[in-house]
């Protein structure tokens, strides 16, 4: 069976692209927490929230460098994942506060 991409670019990047793409991802994974929350702010435009620690920064700088970098999603496939969330959440029924959850062992008693 054939693979297919869900990707908007294939790996046919260049070495030169590939070996700063990895070089970037270093100079990220060694930077201390100063130097993320740096980074973040002029990638972003934003402050980092305060409650990241240094691994989700670090990953999820990684995340939109690579995506940059290599493309992300097709827009067909993202739209797919966001109509699939959507049904999701609207299926889903919230358990108010105080209600009792009664599980019946083996199932329903029969006689």
């Amino acid at each position: 069976m054939a693979q297919v991409s869900i990707w908007r670019q294939s790996d046919d990047s260049p070495a030169a692209d590939r070996d700063a793409l990895q070089t970037t991802l270093i100079t990220i994974e060694e930077a201390d927490s100063a130097s993320l929350r740096a980074i973040w702010r002029a990638r972003n435009k934003s402050e980092p929230t305060k409650s990241l620690s240094r691994d989700l920064l670090v990953r999820a700088l990684a995340h939109q460098i690579q995506e940059d970098a290599l493309g992300g999603l097709e827009q067909r496939i993202a739209k797919l994942l966001g109509r699939l969330a959507a049904e999701k959440e609207s299926a889903e029924k919230p358990i108010k506060p105080w209600s009792f959850i009664v599980r019946e062992y083996q199932g329903p008693f029969m006689r």
